[in-house]
């Protein structure tokens, strides 16, 4: 899957994903819900069926690195194996 296609959108989906989670969600999980997700819905989600872990881990970065220039007051951080808004 091409980054310049996707991770502009995927960071917006896994911050609302982390954000309606209630506790923190890895990797694996996050991608997995986009991969259940194209394979219900298809159509405009169906790109995200090809998503890979580095993919989600490129988006994550790039969320992390524009909620700290944006000085929001809130950060993206790993624990417990996942990521949350903290």
């Amino acid at each position: 899957m091409s980054k310049e296609n996707v991770v502009p959108e995927l960071k917006e989906i896994l911050g609302a994903l982390i954000f309606g989670s209630n506790r923190p969600l890895g990797i694996k999980e996050m991608r997995q819900c986009l991969v259940e997700t194209a394979k219900a819905c298809g159509a405009e989600t169906s790109a995200f069926g090809q998503v890979r872990d580095t993919d989600v881990d490129a988006a994550l970065t790039m969320l992390k690195e524009d909620m700290e220039k944006s000085r929001c007051g809130f950060t993206l951080g790993e624990v417990a194996g996942g990521y949350r808004f903290q």
